[in-house]
């Protein structure tokens, strides 16, 4: 089970990387310091652009970039996934990944929250300075 998961997540990281445009670091937490979760669903950075030159502080809305799988609410990448209408209690945990307590909203056994994980190096990236998903959606400054 877990070289299956490492597969995925190898493959998840490869398919990220390819459609990123020229100019993005493809792992965010290797090119921004000051990585942090406010509010729950805010990841705020201070990234360097491609000279490395210049920082700019930023805050990407993980609501328009995480959702949850319905039924075993782990996290997962969807734009406009509305993480806050399933998650509570989300922190920064070993470095990149985001941890939640997430509600399923179809289960057979019961709806109690679950501990879940996501490493965001897997979907958000750097564009010269500011933090995006792969969708490029959700940043502001």
């Amino acid at each position: 089970m877990r070289s299956y998961l490492l597969a995925i997540t190898l493959a998840l990281r490869g398919a990220f990387a390819a459609s990123m445009k020229p100019g993005t670091f493809c792992h965010f937490s290797e090119s921004c310091d000051n990585i942090k979760i406010v509010d729950n669903f805010f990841l705020s950075a201070t990234c360097r652009d491609e000279t490395l030159s210049y920082k700019h502080a930023n805050t990407l809305d993980l609501n328009l970039c995480i959702g949850i799988n319905q039924t075993t609410a782990n996290l997962l990448w969807e734009p406009y996934g509305k993480i806050a209408n399933y998650c509570t209690d989300c922190a920064l945990v070993e470095g990149s990944s985001i941890a939640c307590q997430c509600s399923p909203l179809v289960s057979a056994e019961n709806n109690a929250p679950t501990q879940s994980y996501l490493d965001l190096d897997t979907g958000i990236g750097n564009d010269n300075g500011t933090l995006t998903c792969s969708g490029g959606i959700g940043s502001f400054n």
